[in-house]
């Protein structure tokens, strides 16, 4: 967790792949909390973009978790139109957890910036 917190792409890269796999153990939804906060602050290339907007994607399909909601605020900064589209065709779901999900996913996308000071 200190590496990561310093942002370096090797740390990122690692934390992405542990999402990935999404390991189910005693705590580790706390785990994915902070490495999702963490996160939330690096900067990413294309791909990385990519496989967690897939992450996300995956989760909002998926049974309640307790760090869905850093998913959700996590999607606010791996956004794109096409990501956008896809959360949208998911609300529409008939599945009444994965519908719930992607509309938890969209107010979140919905809302607008927070802008932070330089100091």
């Amino acid at each position: 967790m200190s590496s990561l917190k310093s942002l370096e792409p090797a740390t990122v890269e690692m934390a992405i792949r542990f999402l990935e796999a999404d390991p189910w153990f005693f705590r580790s939804g706390y785990i994915k909390e902070d490495l999702i906060r963490y996160l939330s602050r690096a900067e990413f290339r294309e791909d990385q973009l990519s496989r967690l907007r897939q992450v996300i994607l995956t989760h909002i399909q998926g049974p309640d978790a307790r760090e869905f909601r850093s998913y959700c605020r996590l999607a606010r900064v791996v956004n794109d139109p096409g990501f956008l589209q896809q959360v949208s065709t998911l609300a529409a779901s008939p599945v009444p957890s994965v519908s719930r999900h992607a509309q938890w996913v969209l107010k979140h996308l919905n809302q607008p910036t927070r802008k932070t000071s330089s100091p």
